[in-house]
């Protein structure tokens, strides 16, 4: 078992590259996954065989992790790379990668997220989609990694338990077009709102844009849409990852929407 006990080890300068550097994550197709419940999901899932290896700070903890490549971190180093690996004591490398369009389910429900650029919201918006049984992310520009360790983490570990592509709006548009699926827009800005909608759906992709800019203008060409208006008459918009979840839970189940 490797030992890292200073800042110059190759592994320690490796391991920091990777929470810090979205390029080097993309580089090595490698990410970090903290904490010791996410851990424990990854390696008694499918995702075992994907483990590069296992940082621990406490020599006691390594029975447990026996079956996979282990390294003792000191637990002083621990605390200069995240506060919850210093409390925790574990973390795992693994190696994760985006599907290409070729790799997509067939069918949906999906989540388009286009330019949600907080990795919290983003977080949440895929542990509910997981939780909701959607069948792939689809990320355009400006949205928060969602490979990274801070997605990871606030997605519960999620965001490495579904199909994720990344790519410009516009190709996920001619995706979604090509399938012929049905697109959900979001909105926040219009004078009236009825409602009207009240349907489930099945085979759908439901858009979200960031909560001051909305979703691109691309989406408002797309042929085959129908257009959701959230609205308040106390606040001026509402939490993506608050509004997005009971979308995603009342377009699955059914129920009444402004539409």
């Amino acid at each position: 078992m490797k030992v890292i006990s200073s800042k110059d080890n190759p592994t320690y300068k490796e391991i920091k590259k990777l929470l810090t550097s979205s390029s080097h994550r993309k580089k090595t197709g490698l990410t970090v996954a903290i904490g010791r419940k996410i851990v424990d999901d990854i390696v008694t899932s499918h995702l075992s065989t994907d483990v590069k290896y296992i940082v621990l700070t406490d020599e006691k903890d390594v029975s447990f992790y026996e079956d996979f490549n282990l390294i003792l971190l000191n637990p002083k180093l621990a605390k200069t790379l995240d506060d919850v690996m210093a409390d925790q004591g574990i973390m795992a490398v693994i190696e994760r990668h985006y599907v290409d369009a070729n790799n997509i389910p067939v069918q949906g429900p999906f989540l388009v997220l286009d330019g949600v650029s907080d990795p919290l919201n983003v977080g949440t918006l895929i542990r509910t989609a997981v939780g909701l049984q959607y069948k792939a992310i689809l990320v355009g520009e400006g949205t928060a990694d969602p490979l990274s360790p801070k997605v990871i983490r606030s997605s519960a570990g999620y965001s490495l338990f579904i199909p994720i592509f990344k790519g410009k709006n516009k190709d996920i548009f001619k995706i979604l077009k090509d399938r012929a699926i049905k697109v959900i827009t979001t909105y926040i800005h219009q004078e009236h709102c009825k409602p009207t909608f009240n349907t489930k759906l099945d085979d759908f992709a439901l858009c979200l844009g960031s909560e001051g800019k909305g979703l691109s203008d691309i989406w408002k060409e797309y042929p085959d849409s129908i257009n959701l208006i959230l609205k308040s008459i106390s606040i001026d918009s509402f939490n993506v990852a608050v509004a997005g979840s009971i979308l995603m839970y009342i377009l699955k189940t059914g129920g009444e929407l402004c539409g």
